[in-house]
């Protein structure tokens, strides 16, 4: 169970770190293109990454499959990537 509290913080901590290293200054808006789709690949590569790791435990201790566990995950982590990641933008 620790380890889906590790996967949860990895696609926030991994996006951040996409975000930091090649979207650039984020109050720039003429960089409003690239910040948008670094931020939306970013999100796509952490929200996998995230939920590779979270299939791997869930599959282990539930009767879901791996494949039914990644998409749950994905989906669910993905939108709240998207949601969380756009307010954060807006407030700063």
């Amino acid at each position: 169970v620790a380890m889906l509290g590790v996967a949860s913080t990895l696609d926030a901590l991994v996006l951040a770190l996409l975000v930091k290293r090649f979207a650039g200054d984020l109050r720039d808006p003429t960089r409003l293109p690239r910040i948008s789709r670094i931020s939306t690949l970013g999100a796509v590569i952490a929200t996998a990454i995230s939920a590779l790791l979270a299939a791997a435990v869930r599959h282990d201790a539930t009767l879901l499959s791996f494949a039914q566990s990644f998409a749950t995950w994905f989906v669910s982590h993905g939108l709240g990537l998207v949601i969380f990641g756009t307010f954060t933008v807006v407030v700063s």
